[in-house]
């Protein structure tokens, strides 16, 4: 499944780690590699998705896709939930 992550929920990690971003910040791919790992880990612990279920960045396609909103999120982007169902 694809999911839209808003600027609220990368402000919500950033708080959470530490990290400093701000609403009109550009993420680094390392930076939205590291929040998909930290949601897997924080839904893995609070039973949400299975345990070998991980998120990854959407691809270009995956991106253009109609999922989630159709308006345009500079500062958001989209992940795929994988392997929840195995």
């Amino acid at each position: 499944s694809i999911r839209e992550i808003r600027p609220k929920d990368m402000m919500n990690w950033a708080s959470i780690t530490g990290k400093k971003i701000g609403n009109d910040s550009i993420l680094s791919v390392e930076e939205m590699n590291a929040f998909c790992e930290w949601l897997a880990t924080r839904e893995r612990w609070q039973k949400v998705i299975n345990e070998k279920a991980v998120y990854r960045l959407a691809t270009k396609t995956e991106q253009s896709g109609s999922a989630g909103s159709s308006e345009k999120n500079e500062t958001g982007f989209r992940i795929v939930l994988m392997n929840q169902h195995k």
